[in-house]
């Protein structure tokens, strides 16, 4: 059993886009919630969306460009922007937990002054976010509703658009989160003989990466994890959003993928 999830604070679950474009596998992985909800686990969710923010940009012409990984958004885009993400997605996301049973809460980062965000105006409408007051979501939390956070904060008056993998950081240090959990389509970082690794810390990574054994998309997305509970204070799990046990595990410790510790 591992301590570091053993706890009553609340999990973090950073949803990336893909896994709530598609109704289908949105239905799916509403399930595995649903389950974890009836565990009596707390927990919030905080989205991102960059592939219907695409579609949206393209359907009106507008060419998107990233740097260092983050959305270069100028004025033109940033009403698009919070559309797709405070509106759209997040609406969606929430119909389908409500649908569901849970009682779903939507909000943006800057709801009840759950974060700040510091802009980065060489990106436009782009902002860095920072823990802020825990009050609102811990009222939530203890009353049984799951916040839903899109990735929209706001920095002097503004609207700004935030990486999603920061936001799910800032809010886990905020809240003392037990684990800040990814949920993407791996079922965490393999070793040599294509077996799940439980435990993660940086100089595992490091040997792993020279070994050759992390290697491709999955080095950046391991640093990143690392750089995350660094950040957080909290350990990261990556798991696979489809394994029905990884989410309910987590009520008994029993961390399912890949536990990336500071």
């Amino acid at each position: 059993m591992n301590a570091e999830l053993v706890a009553k604070q609340p999990l973090v679950i950073k949803l990336g886009g893909a896994l709530i474009d598609e109704p289908g596998v949105r239905a799916e992985l509403v399930g595995k919630l649903k389950a974890l909800h009836a565990s009596g686990q707390r927990f919030v969710l905080v989205h991102g969306g960059g592939k219907a923010v695409d579609a949206q940009l393209a359907k009106l012409g507008l060419k998107s460009e990233k740097r260092n990984g983050l959305r270069v958004t100028p004025k033109e885009h940033i009403e698009q922007i919070v559309g797709v993400l405070a509106g759209q997605m997040n609406a969606q996301l929430c119909a389908s937990l409500l649908d569901s049973g849970i009682p779903a809460v939507g909000l943006s980062l800057a709801d009840g002054g759950t974060t700040y965000a510091e802009a980065l105006p060489e990106l436009g409408f782009v902002g860095r976010v920072k823990p802020g007051n825990a009050a609102l979501l811990s009222v939530l939390l203890a009353s049984g509703f799951v916040p839903v956070l899109s990735s929209i904060a706001q920095g002097e008056g503004e609207c700004l658009n935030v990486n999603a993998d920061d936001a799910a950081e800032a809010v886990a240090s905020l809240l003392g989160a037990q684990a800040l959990v990814l949920l993407t389509d791996v079922a965490g970082v393999l070793d040599g003989r294509g077996q799940c690794l439980p435990r993660l810390d940086r100089s595992a990574i490091d040997q792993l990466i020279a070994a050759g054994t992390i290697k491709g998309g999955m080095t950046p997305k391991v640093l990143a994890a690392h750089k995350a509970s660094a950040i957080s204070g909290a350990p990261v799990l990556i798991t696979h959003w489809r394994r029905a046990d990884a989410l309910a595990g987590l009520r008994q410790g029993q961390a399912m993928g890949t536990l990336i510790v500071a």
